[in-house]
C-alpha cells in the first residue's frame, strides 16, 4: 500500500490552493455524496426544491477564499470527513431557516423533525459516507483484482455473495463445487484485501496518520454493521 502521507489529501490541498484540475475533481467526487446526504435529510419535504442550489452553497463554502479547503487540518482525528460534515450542517441549516422565515408557521411545522433530531442527521451523514468509501473500497478491490488475475476475480465476487447476498460459505462451496475449508481460507484473503483496499481509499479521503485511518476504517465498518 502507498503511504497515505505521500497521497492524501492531494486534491483538497490543491484545490484549497485555488488549483482548477483540482477543484473540478473534488466537485466531481462529492457531489453525488453531498446530494445523497442533503435528500436524506429533507427526504420527501418541501426542501428538495432547494437541493441543487444548497450543493452549490457547500461547494461554494468549501472552495471560497478562506473556506473550509484551506482551512482543513489532515491531522484532525475524523479527517476530512468532520470538516465537510460541519460545512454540509451548516449550510442546511441556513436553507432551513430561510424557508422558515418565508413559510413562518408553515414551515415550523414541515421541519419540525430536522430540528428535533440533528443527533440523528449527524448519523445521516455518516451513514451516507460509510456507503460512499465502502462503495470505492470495493471499486479499488476490483480493480486490483482484474489486473492480478481470474482468482482475485473469484474472491471479489466470493466477497459479495457472502456478505452483500448473505449466503453462507458452507452453500456457497456446494454451489461452486469446492471444499468448504477451502473458501473459508479465500473468504479470509478476501475480507483482507477489501480492508487493504479501504485503506487506500481513507487515505485519500481522510487524512492522517496510520493509525487515524485504521480506526476511521474499524468505525466506518461498524456503522454498516
Amino acid at each position: 500500500m502507498t503511504s497515505p502521507k505521500e497521497t492524501s489529501w492531494t486534491i483538497i490541498q490543491n484545490a484549497g490552493a485555488g488549483e482548477e484540475s483540482a477543484r473540478a475533481e473534488f466537485v466531481l467526487r462529492y457531489t453525488d455524496f453531498i446530494r445523497a446526504y442533503l435528500g436524506r435529510r429533507w427526504r420527501r419535504g418541501p426542501l428538495l426544491q432547494y437541493l441543487d442550489d444548497t450543493v452549490q452553497d457547500v461547494f461554494v463554502e468549501c472552495l471560497k477564499e478562506g473556506g473550509v479547503l484551506e482551512n482543513a487540518n489532515p491531522d484532525h482525528p475524523s479527517g476530512f470527513r468532520a470538516f465537510l460534515c460541519g460545512v454540509n450542517l451548516r449550510v442546511a441549516w441556513r436553507a432551513e431557516d430561510r424557508w422558515k422565515r418565508n413559510r413562518e408557521e408553515a414551515a415550523a411545522t414541515a421541519i419540525r423533525d430536522l430540528e428535533l433530531d440533528d443527533a440523528t442527521q449527524s448519523q445521516v451523514f455518516d451513514q451516507e459516507w460509510a456507503k460512499m468509501i465502502m462503495r470505492e473500497a470495493g471499486a479499488h478491490q476490483k480493480a486490483e483484482a482484474a489486473a492480478a488475475g481470474p482468482e482475485a476475480l473469484r474472491r471479489v465476487e466470493l466477497l459479495q455473495v457472502r456478505v452483500d447476498d448473505e449466503v453462507r460459505i458452507g452453500l456457497i462451496a456446494e454451489q461452486w463445487g469446492v471444499e468448504a475449508e477451502w473458501l473459508h481460507r479465500q473468504y479470509r484473503v478476501a475480507r483482507k484485501e477489501f480492508k487493504e483496499s479501504l485503506r487506500v481509499v481513507l487515505a485519500h479521503h481522510h487524512g492522517g496518520s496510520v493509525d487515524n485511518i485504521d480506526a476511521e476504517a474499524k468505525r466506518l465498518l461498524s456503522l454498516l454493521g
